[in-house]
């Protein structure tokens, strides 16, 4: 720094604090330029601070705002999600639904919620055409009634089925599938054929219209001629409850059976036509790439001309792709009627299902027994793969016993198809043999 000779002091700036600098003094003349003079250190001043109240309100009023900001932020970022979570759930699940019967009992539905969840194709029907009836069956998310279709001037018996109070999305998704599979399958004489639906738009909950058996379901309508042709009533005993794997109970008569059969006397053939009509809505199902997964007697209805077709598509898959189908899920197995693939490692194929058909063919000989009646839910495993089977029923000839026992071979490919079995009973049927004995 250049200092005139008559200042008397200079000044720094740009002086960092709490620094220190080291000053030399250097004369300059036109004679020459004088030494330097020693160095002198120089501190520059430290500075203290001197905090008023106004300042300690500034520092705390924006420390303050800027917390509420981000408080705000957070808040607005939650509502917005959790909007949105319950936005995709109810386009994904029927919320809550209030029964009440109106004053003048007639049966009525009080929506909360709406979800949006619909329906429209050419299986809409107008609910204006539907009167809904007393419940026939209730399963374990549904139920059952009976009702009406009015079509110009005639009313078509139908059942009606529709969800419970309060389901959720498991059961929506399962019900979902049932209406969906049923559309796949279409009309067949020997399976309970879809007659329509009722969307959301059309009614508060959605409704599946099927065909309505007036007989009931056959392990039902079976148990019923038992009764008579053995001239007393059912015992409890007689027939046990069935068993699943949670070691729960479950009731799935859809209709409510009267015990007048009107005078017909069943005979040994119709059983037999029975079985050879299940074979064949089991054979039109396969061929469609379709499981059922719970065929049994309790899921077959009869009709009044003792046309048998084979119902409950709840538990259908879809076996394209792979040919198999794995439960991941928990849930109520019915064990008995289960093939020994299924009950080792969850594997469900057109093959099991043969073996579920051995043992609904048992139930027809035996008029609605429950099948392995000695053995044990517990020991049933241990019992198949020793090799053990259900013995030939005294009333059952050879040549049916065969066909059941093929049904429940332990390798799945060395069972019969469907086809196979519709030949060999078609064979049977034709030679007007009494292969089952009934009554005395």
């Amino acid at each position: 720094m250049n200092v005139s000779g008559d200042e008397t002091s200079a000044v720094f700036s740009n002086v960092k604090f709490r620094s220190c600098y080291v000053v030399e003094i250097t004369a300059f003349s036109n004679g020459g330029n004088s030494t330097s003079s020693n160095d002198v250190e120089i501190s520059s001043p430290v500075i203290t601070p001197v905090w008023k109240v106004g300042d300690f309100l500034v520092i705390f009023g924006v420390v303050t705002v800027s917390f509420a900001v981000v408080l705000v932020s957070f808040i607005v970022y939650r509502y917005f999600k959790f909007a949105k979570v319950k936005r995709q759930r109810l386009e994904a699940t029927a919320d809550f639904y209030e029964h009440r019967k109106s004053a003048s009992g007639v049966y009525t539905i009080a929506q909360i919620e709406q979800p949006i969840i619909e329906y429209s194709d050419k299986w809409e029907l107008d609910a204006d055409n539907l009167t809904i009836g007393q419940v026939i069956g209730e399963g374990a998310f549904g139920i059952v009634r009976k009702g009406y279709l009015h079509i110009n001037s005639e009313s078509i018996p139908v059942a009606i089925k529709m969800l419970k109070d309060y389901p959720n999305s498991s059961d929506l998704k399962e019900f979902q599938q049932e209406i969906e599979i049923m559309k796949t399958v279409g009309s067949h004489p020997h399976l309970v054929s879809l007659i329509g639906m009722c969307s959301w738009k059309r009614r508060n909950r959605p409704l599946l219209i099927v065909e309505f058996c007036a007989k009931g379901d056959l392990q039902s309508y079976l148990r019923s001629v038992w009764r008579k042709l053995n001239g007393h009533c059912m015992k409890i005993e007689d027939y046990k409850s069935l068993q699943y794997a949670n070691n729960g109970e479950v009731s799935n008569k859809l209709y409510d059976m009267q015990d007048d059969l009107n005078g017909y006397i069943l005979k040994p053939l119709d059983l037999l036509s029975f079985a050879r009509q299940i074979a064949l809505g089991m054979e039109y199902l396969s061929s469609l790439r379709l499981l059922h997964r719970d065929l049994a007697a309790r899921n077959v209805l009869v009709c009044e001309d003792n046309c048998v077709k084979v119902a409950d598509f709840g538990l259908s898959r879809d076996v394209y792709q792979d040919n198999i189908y794995c439960k991941s899920s928990g849930g109520k197995l019915p064990l008995k009627w289960m093939a020994i693939e299924s009950l080792t490692h969850q594997q469900y194929t057109t093959q099991s299902d043969v073996w579920s058909y051995g043992i609904l063919l048992w139930e027809i000989v035996t008029l609605g027994g429950f099948p392995y009646p000695d053995v044990a839910t517990r020991d049933l495993l241990k019992y198949l793969e020793s090799g053990c089977r259900m013995a030939r029923p005294e009333n059952c000839s050879m040549e049916l016993y065969k066909l059941m026992r093929s049904c429940w071979e332990y390798n799945p490919y060395e069972r019969p198809t469907f086809t196979e079995i519709v030949k060999y009973l078609n064979t049977l049927l034709e030679n007007e043999i009494e292969y089952i004995k009934l009554g005395s």
